[in-house]
């Protein structure tokens, strides 16, 4: 994929993940990269004449994002797998109902103690 059809991927990304339209979109990816908004203009319409000055600055943004979705996506499979372990329904409404139960035993032994000191 050439530098030019990279760039525009990542303004048209950043154009529907923030909800921004085009010469925005081309500010935020320009100041994310840390090169120049008219730099990424002149490039979309093929008047960049030193493309190589900036190529490493947007694959390098391009390796950037890619690392943050991948951390997003770890994050979300981990909260997946703890949901996963969870115990079924049937064991939690057991384990509640027999706290109830316990509770309520508690509560007739204070009773049971209040009636016999008296």
């Amino acid at each position: 994929m050439s530098i030019a059809a990279l760039s525009e991927r990542l303004v048209e990304e950043t154009m529907i993940e923030q909800g921004v339209k085009k010469p925005e979109a081309r500010r935020i990816v320009a100041r994310e990269a840390g090169i120049a908004p008219g730099a990424l203009e002149r490039l979309a319409s093929n008047r960049l004449v030193h493309v190589e000055r900036i190529a490493d600055r947007i694959s390098a943004y391009v390796i950037r994002r890619i690392e943050k979705k991948m951390a997003q996506l770890e994050c979300e499979l981990e909260a997946a797998k703890r949901a996963a372990a969870r115990p079924d329904d049937a064991r939690i409404f057991a384990a509640m109902s027999a706290l109830d139960e316990a509770k309520r035993l508690m509560r007739g032994e204070d009773k049971l103690k209040a009636a016999t000191e008296n």
